[in-house]
């Protein structure tokens, strides 16, 4: 539970606060506003993109550790990655870019693992599980 907040506080905060990150956050809202303002849209956005790939390095470091394996299988994170975009959206992280925060979908993905352990305490039928999470 402590792993993401302390990414959030070596990666969110300065990257928030910095030049660049506050460029990838414009260029996410409107590119063509963020360049006529003068905004270094390129840097941003190769920020944001060293960023993401970082983050999705240590993503996968996680799951290594969750899974006891290194098999870089198609199944492997297979059940994540639906959940992982609905967590962060439920968090407040616009899928076009410009709007939200770490902060945000950090407590979506709280918020659906709660309801996901809920389901499982309240003992659903876990075939219908999905389906209420979506809900």
């Amino acid at each position: 539970l402590m792993a993401p907040f302390v990414v959030v506080l070596i990666v969110w905060v300065p990257f928030s606060r910095s030049e660049l990150g506050r460029a990838a956050y414009a260029a996410g809202s409107s590119e063509t506003a963020a360049y006529m303002s003068g905004v270094p849209i390129r840097r941003g956005k190769f920020l944001a993109y060293t960023l993401a790939g970082l983050l999705a390095a240590i993503g996968g470091l996680f799951l290594t550790f969750f899974t006891y394996t290194g098999e870089a299988a198609y199944a492997s994170g297979n059940a994540y990655t639906l959940f992982s975009i609905a967590a962060v959206v439920l968090g407040g992280v616009s899928l076009f870019g410009g709007k939200g925060s770490a902060i945000g979908a950090i407590f979506g993905a709280l918020a659906f693992r709660t309801i996901g352990d809920l389901l499982f305490v309240f003992d659903f039928d876990p075939l219908w599980q999905p389906l209420f999470q979506g809900v």
